[in-house]
């Protein structure tokens, strides 16, 4: 009884000494105790990827980190702005519109950072797979539907028309709907023939599900013609990339469309060891993120780093990025430029 007693107590001794030198070591380190991130709701791919990151930061770090979705952007990006809230999950376009002060922000929001670049969302117009229009030029004449509660949407959806040659108020004809869900019941019940929409999503594989189909529209000829530039200049971060038929189910033809990228963001003022820890953690575990999610494939380190980005980085990550020999000169022009915007 003795000796388990004492076995005991010299266990409990320990496990008391591993939570001070936890608590210590945050301390020294000028680590939160917490961490928010904020997503969209509950079940959206952001949450997933919120949850994800929050998830490997509390089992890899002494930060307890968690999840927390808002109905949109809006609801929350001035509030990291401002340091309510330690980190995001945002699109390059939005972050952007955020950082220069553009559509419902009515100011710059300057203090916005990227800790790192991630997966994208893949953006173009769809139509129904028995329908007859094939290319962005037969949408003349024809009703598409148009979420106008998003200005980084509507942004979207106007550049990639006039990159076809068409005017959005003269070519074709709107049909106001409220959100994605909405938008392909649209095009499913024919009040509408084409829609902005993005692949993966549970709305296009509900409706493609009941229509037989549907088919992706080309935005751009390639990576490099007018139509892809125009639109890489009106939206930022964005790049034109090639889907192929069969690389997921409701893909049944190839096409050229817009490839935004998520953005694991923070604050300036969030703590710079707190960012370094936390990019650290998350690429030195991808594996697990991608047992989390399966779009954590695309978060990888060399992907993480880019001269393209729409907001400055925070010193935290870049730190990493020198440590890692990812942060090229290209890189360190691109942040002087955002900086100095």
């Amino acid at each position: 009884m003795i000796r388990r007693s004492s076995a005991l107590f010299v266990l409990l001794i320990g496990c008391l000494f591993c939570l001070w030198s936890v608590t210590v070591y945050a301390q020294d380190k000028g680590l939160p105790k917490t961490a928010s991130i904020a997503t969209h709701p509950k079940g959206s791919l952001l949450n997933f990827i919120g949850g994800g990151f929050a998830k490997v930061i509390t089992s890899y770090t002494p930060i307890k980190a968690s999840d927390r979705p808002f109905t949109g952007y809006m609801a929350w990006v001035p509030l990291m702005d401002n340091g309510e809230l330690d980190m995001g999950i945002v699109t390059s376009p939005e972050s952007y519109t955020a950082y220069v002060g553009q559509g419902p922000y009515k100011q710059q929001l300057k203090n916005l950072r990227v800790i790192s670049v991630g997966a994208s969302v893949l953006l173009s117009y769809v139509v129904r797979a028995d329908s007859g229009i094939k290319t962005m030029a037969e949408l003349k004449g024809k009703r598409v539907a148009i979420d106008r509660a998003s200005y980084v949407t509507k942004v979207e959806n106007e550049t990639c028309v006039q990159a076809a040659g068409l005017d959005l108020k003269k070519d074709i004809t709107p049909v106001p709907v409220a959100g994605v869900a909405e938008l392909m019941y649209s095009i499913m019940d024919g009040r509408a023939d084409a829609g902005w929409a993005s692949v993966g999503s549970s709305q296009v594989k509900e409706v493609a599900g009941r229509v037989g189909g549907v088919r992706w529209l080309s935005i751009a000829g390639g990576p490099d013609d007018a139509a892809a530039r125009l639109i890489k200049e009106k939206v930022a971060g964005s790049r034109i990339v090639q889907i192929k038929a069969g690389q997921d189910p409701d893909v049944k033809n190839d096409a050229w469309i817009m490839d935004t990228p998520i953005y694991l963001a923070t604050h300036k003022n969030f703590s710079d060891e707190a960012v370094y820890q936390v990019i650290k953690v998350a690429l030195q575990n991808q594996k697990e993120l991608v047992s989390i999610h399966p779009v954590f494939k695309e978060w990888t380190a060399k992907g993480s780093v880019s001269p393209d980005v729409a907001i400055p980085y925070h010193p935290g990550a870049i730190r990493y990025y020198k440590e890692v020999g990812l942060w090229s000169d290209a890189m360190e022009q691109a942040q002087k430029k955002l900086l100095s915007r």
